[in-house]
């Protein structure tokens, strides 16, 4: 009989215990459910690890990434390293929700993000752009740049080239990809081409962003240095990457532009 009694004593503490609890315990615990996560993207440089509490599990390089599949804790942190050298890149937190979670990541051996977005485009009829510039020439001046747009238009009678200019420009791009914008179409005729290019800038300024010593190859003006959008694709969001492209040591040619999307889709 004594066993019985002590047995329900503890029942009814149990419950009682349980009534107690408020409803921002019951949250706290929510909190910390587990979470999965993917990680996407693109590694230009070199082959990077992920490492959680001491242990590799993932890496990845270019396109490749792989990453253990497993559940999480809200608010770990996997740390990004050169699997070369060990040495710290930059550091993925865990969020607390949703519970698939999706880390789009880029890295191009200086600049690290896990928060590129692939922005849908308001107008179908649109191409969504968010923007990146990079240079290894020794005379780049080393700051952000701004990448306008004009519109290059031939004449298919005589083949001359015109350019108009619009007010189209990506403002303080560096090497991370930057703001979103929208690019409308262009529509070419029987009679004339039309098509984007670009012209880079120092940022707030007119000037090439370059030090003295490069030569420029100018075309149509010798202080305008063109890239061509060499396509244009409707209704999707791309991640423009813009790079220069030197004819010589020091001679400027042109601006190469590459889209770097895919791999984050």
């Amino acid at each position: 009989m004594k066993k019985i009694v002590i047995k329900a004593c503890l029942v009814t503490f149990s419950l009682f215990t349980l009534l107690s609890c408020n409803n921002e315990d019951l949250l706290d615990e929510n909190l910390n459910a587990p979470v999965k996560l993917e990680v996407k993207g693109l590694i230009l440089m070199d082959t990077l690890q992920f490492v959680l509490e001491g242990k590799v599990i993932g890496e990845g390089i270019g396109g490749e990434i792989k990453i253990s599949d497993r559940l999480y804790q809200p608010g770990q942190k996997i740390q990004v390293s050169k699997k070369a050298d060990g040495k710290l890149i930059d550091e993925i937190l865990i969020e607390e929700s949703p519970f698939k979670q999706v880390k789009r990541i880029f890295y191009d051996g200086t600049t690290f993000s896990d928060k590129i977005e692939l922005t849908p485009v308001s107008n179908i009829e649109y191409m969504g752009i968010r923007m990146r510039f990079s240079s290894s020439h020794k005379l780049f001046y080393g700051g952000p740049v701004d990448v306008k747009f004009l519109v290059q238009e031939i004449d298919l009678t005589t083949f001359q080239y015109s350019y108009v200019n619009t007010n189209i420009v990506f403002e303080n791009v560096t090497g991370a990809f930057g703001e979103f914008m929208e690019l409308p179409p262009l529509v070419s005729d029987d009679l004339t081409i039309r098509q984007y290019v670009i012209v880079v800038h120092k940022a707030g300024t007119n000037e090439h962003p370059y030090q003295d010593g490069v030569q420029y190859e100018g075309y149509p003006d010798p202080n305008v240095v063109l890239g061509n959008l060499d396509y244009f694709a409707a209704g999707e969001s791309t991640l423009l990457s813009v790079s220069d492209s030197f004819g010589g040591e020091n001679l400027l040619s042109s601006y190469f532009i590459e889209d770097l999307s895919t791999p984050f889709k």
